[in-house]
């Protein structure tokens, strides 16, 4: 009977170049994997601008690979709309046109501007007159600086007005009748200054 076929014999060098040739392969996809685990890895993204004479900035965390310019563009495009509405440093805002129109002249004003003027508004009616943003009252009070928290900036200012208006004492007691954590700096008769803030304030100062 013939003999049984016998398996063919690697050569030493063969064998080495496939043990070789699997472990770059496997290399290969290690690292592979490894750049996609670094690239998911999530990583804080800024994002930075000007805005209304001032400056904004943003930070947000997502993958590293993620696209910035898909939050920038549309963050950008909400500023732009709101220095148009709002500005107070440029003649073609809506707020400009509003102002300087004739007495008894309709125009069309965007919603973002609207909503900002029924709130002024309804901190008229709260605050029995005293803010009142059509004829921009004369006060005279040693107030130089009033931080508001309030969810968003435009409610946040439009507070913050308000307890201008109001001065420190009046304006601390509507703070604290709407709730709101105020931060002051006043100025003093010599010409430096201090701060006060009401109990709601408190918690988000840093301990020394």
């Amino acid at each position: 009977m013939p003999d049984a076929e016998k398996p063919p014999m690697l050569s030493p060098f063969t064998a080495t170049a496939n043990y070789s040739i699997s472990f770059a392969l496997i290399l290969l996809v290690a690292i592979g994997a490894l750049i996609v685990y670094h690239r998911s890895e999530p990583a804080v993204h800024a994002i930075d601008g000007y805005t209304m004479g001032s400056t904004w900035s943003v930070r947000f965390t997502a993958p590293a690979h993620a696209d910035v310019n898909a939050v920038r563009t549309p963050l950008e495009q909400l500023l732009a709309e709101l220095d148009l509405a709002l500005s107070g440093y440029r003649e073609d805002s809506a707020l400009a046109r509003l102002n300087t129109a004739p007495v008894g002249q309709w125009i069309d004003i965007p919603q973002h501007l609207g909503k900002v003027l029924l709130f002024g508004l309804e901190l008229w009616r709260e605050s029995g007159g005293a803010f009142d943003m059509t004829v921009k009252p004369l006060v005279s009070h040693n107030l130089a600086s009033v931080t508001v928290l309030a969810p968003g900036k435009l409610t946040a200012d439009g507070y913050a007005t308000a307890i201008m208006v109001l001065g420190e004492e009046k304006g601390l007691v509507f703070a604290d009748a709407h709730r709101l954590p105020v931060f002051i700096i006043g100025r003093r008769d010599d010409g430096t200054f201090y701060r006060r803030y009401n109990h709601r304030f408190a918690s988000y100062l840093a301990t020394d």
